[in-house]
């Protein structure tokens, strides 16, 4: 297809839609658009709020424990150390 074809092929497009800068949607239809963008955005939004204050308490819940661990194995190593200490 030739530089002209593709030329010949747009204005054939534009004379079906009258020629003109006609707006392709009207203020109804932008408005219908736009509800729906936000609502979509605000519902991602909320997912990733959701998905984000799920992993802060996993990792919370790993970090406790943790430290519940970490307390343990201390105790029994100071238990251990006082017994041997003993002898």
């Amino acid at each position: 297809m030739t530089s002209s074809n593709v030329v010949d092929a747009f204005s054939e497009e534009e004379n079906k839609f009258g020629g003109k800068s006609e707006e392709l949607f009207s203020p109804e239809q932008l408005d219908r658009y736009q509800q729906a963008y936000d609502l979509a955005y605000r519902f991602g939004e909320r997912k990733l709020r959701e998905e984000g204050a799920q992993e802060r308490q996993t990792i919370e819940k790993g970090a406790s424990e943790q430290r519940k661990t970490e307390r343990t194995q201390e105790a029994r190593d100071n238990a251990q150390a006082r017994r041997a200490y003993k002898f």
